[in-house]
C-alpha cells in the first residue's frame, strides 16, 4: 500500500538527554525509558527517529490525506527483538506496518512498508513453516 525510507546522521542525536524537547517531540515515556537505559543512546535515538519518519512516509503514500505524527507511533521489539510499530491514530483499514531499522556509529536508516493484512495467510501458532511449501521444494 505504501513505502517509506529515511536516513539520519547519528551525530544529530548525540548529547540529547531524556528531558530534551527534541526527544519529547518524537518519543513517548516508555520509549524514552527504554532508550536511555542504554550505554550509548544516540544510535538508537537516530534509528527510532528514522523509523518513525519512514512509517509516516509509508502511511502518507499508502493512504494519501492521512494524518499521522511521531507521537502516534510507538516502537517496540517483538519476542525476537524485531522492531514492531504500534499506531495510535485513527487510520481505517486492514493493514500492518513492516519495519526494518539499522544503524552504525555515523548513520541510521529505516525502511517501512504498509501492507494489506490477509487473514487467509496469517500463520496460526500451531502451523509449521513447511506446511505451505509445495512438495519437492
Amino acid at each position: 500500500m505504501g513505502i517509506g525510507v529515511d536516513i539520519v546522521e547519528v551525530a544529530r542525536f548525540r548529547g540529547l538527554g531524556p528531558d530534551s524537547k527534541v526527544v519529547a517531540q518524537f518519543l513517548n515515556e516508555k520509549e524514552v525509558e527504554d532508550i536511555f537505559r542504554r550505554r550509548e543512546p544516540a544510535p538508537t535515538l537516530a534509528g527510532r527517529f528514522a523509523a518513525k519518519e519512514a512509517i509516516i512516509k509509508a502511511v502518507r503514500s499508502g493512504r494519501p490525506g492521512s494524518t499521522i505524527f511521531f507521537r502516534d507511533i510507538e516502537l517496540r521489539g517483538d519476542d525476537q527483538g524485531a522492531p514492531k510499530a504500534l499506531i495510535s491514530c485513527d487510520l481505517a483499514g486492514n493493514y500492518q506496518i513492516l519495519l526494518s531499522i539499522s544503524h552504525g556509529q555515523e548513520q541510521a536508516v529505516a525502511f517501512a512498508m504498509m501492507v494489506q493484512k490477509d487473514d487467509a495467510y496469517e500463520r496460526r501458532p500451531n502451523q509449521d513453516n513447511e506446511s505451505d511449501l509445495p512438495r519437492g521444494a
